[in-house]
């Protein structure tokens, strides 16, 4: 918001009146809304600060110059430095206080509103277009059972509002009318009609972005990382239960702060990575199975990084398939450095050892059928067993007390000496959980 204040002056003028338009940025929509200022002197025949002219009396809120205009009749304008970002969230507030003069009458309003305009718009004493005003829904406004009666102290107008892009200008006046609202002009004392002008001043007219944190940021060499910014005079809570505005981050993770500021609740978040932590939690030394074909390792690390691998058929940056023993290297770069990182990749067997004969006679030797895995790699899900007709007689599941066996019963029977069939599931744990099925038969001689 440039000039938020009225500080920067077109020269310093002489006058009992300045208009507004001499205020760097600052422009008439319609009418004449004024500038005041300690550079135009200080007296009953000057714009000056902190008397003017008709024997007012005010200092600005903060600096050096205000601005001034009838509310209900004058409407005062503001290019933005930027549009607004779509979507993004924004606390808008300025400050109003009615003049207080000792050579005319004071009135009191409660229409003091803010809306953004695509354009500019100046249309000085007149030709202004019919409802003209009714296209500006105010962003922010004073509450309208609000009538602004100080004429000492600063009263601040503010709201919270989410851009939609198209947002190039400010506008400062009453939007009450337009829609459907009661304007109010009262007397000094408390009477609805009123002779004179609801004459304020403006100032410090801000409008800022809440937009704290980056979408990621990474933590170099195990150093604290400084999360937030101080926010005017909201109060925070992060995830983390922290209350201040600002925190400090030393593990990965997302991060999301509350700032809460007039009625006005904003969040925010950041993903914050530890490099060291992520590249020590890379795969160490891993095997595939030498009768399965290939390997297929995936280096998932958030953020930019870039990958450069020693050996293997790479399908993106941060995947490699692995189809021969060895040690391999690959090398990670950001912004914190480059890492290097090796790890051993060995074959392993991954097939079933099954039995194909069992004797459940209790003697202590062979009494079950159990498959064994020939690897760590190898992890069986359930057994099934059927007679020669189809006939489920067992079925074990690792939910079940883990009992991957069976000991050759059926409802509680030792079943006939014979040959049945088993059917068995099982998925290698480093590829990606391919779920894999065996059958064949069994035979029980006790």
């Amino acid at each position: 918001m440039p000039n938020p204040s009225f500080e920067e002056v077109i020269g310093c003028q002489d006058s009992i009146r300045v208009f507004l338009d001499n205020a760097k940025s600052w422009y008439s929509v319609n009418w004449t809304p004024d500038i005041f200022h300690s550079c135009y002197g200080s007296g009953e025949f000057t714009s000056g600060v902190p008397i003017n002219n008709f024997i007012c009396y005010q200092w600005p809120r903060s600096g050096l110059g205000y601005g001034g205009l009838v509310f209900g009749v004058e409407y005062l304008g503001n290019a933005l430095t930027k549009k607004l970002t779509e979507n993004a969230d924004y606390y808008i507030r300025f400050f109003v206080v009615a003049n207080n003069c000792k050579n005319s009458a004071t009135c009191y309003t409660n229409g003091a509103g803010l809306a953004f305009a695509d354009s500019t718009y100046t249309y000085g004493n007149n030709n202004v277009p019919p409802q003209f005003f009714s296209n500006f829904q105010p962003a922010v406004e004073n509450p309208r059972t609000n009538i602004l009666r100080d004429t000492l102290n600063w009263q601040k107008v503010s709201g919270c509002y989410t851009a939609e892009g198209w947002e190039k200008d400010i506008i400062i006046g009453n939007f009450i009318s337009m829609f459907g609202g009661e304007f109010i002009s009262m007397a000094e004392d408390g009477t609805m009609s009123c002779s004179s002008f609801n004459y304020y001043y403006i100032d410090d007219v801000e409008v800022y972005e809440f937009n704290p944190l980056p979408d990621t940021l990474l933590i170099c060499n195990n150093e604290k990382l400084k999360l937030g910014s101080k926010f005017l005079d909201a109060t925070y809570k992060w995830n983390t239960g922290d209350t201040d505005s600002v925190i400090y981050a030393t593990e990965s993770g997302e991060y999301q702060v509350t700032a809460s500021i007039d009625g006005c609740v904003f969040s925010d978040s950041i993903v914050v990575i530890n490099v060291d932590s992520e590249i020590n939690s890379l795969v160490t030394d891993t095997s595939f199975c030498k009768n399965e074909g290939a390997l297929k390792l995936q280096f998932n690390i958030p953020g930019e990084f870039d990958f450069i691998w020693s050996d293997g058929l790479f399908l993106n940056d941060n995947e490699i398939v692995i189809t021969k023993t060895g040690i391999y290297n690959i090398s990670v770069a950001n912004s914190c450095g480059n890492f290097n990182h090796n790890f051993k990749v060995k074959a392993m067997n991954c097939s079933v050892y099954i039995p194909n004969i069992f004797t459940p006679n209790s003697d202590g030797v062979n009494d079950i059928f159990q498959p064994l895995p020939a690897s760590n790699l190898v992890k069986i899900s359930s057994i099934e067993i059927y007679d020669r007709w189809g006939t489920l007689l067992f079925r074990s599941t690792p939910l079940e007390n883990n009992r991957l066996h069976w000991d050759g019963r059926f409802k509680n029977k030792l079943v006939a000496d014979g040959t049945y069939i088993y059917r068995i599931k099982y998925y290698l744990t480093n590829n990606m959980g391919e779920l894999k099925i065996i059958s064949g038969d069994i035979t029980i001689k006790k």
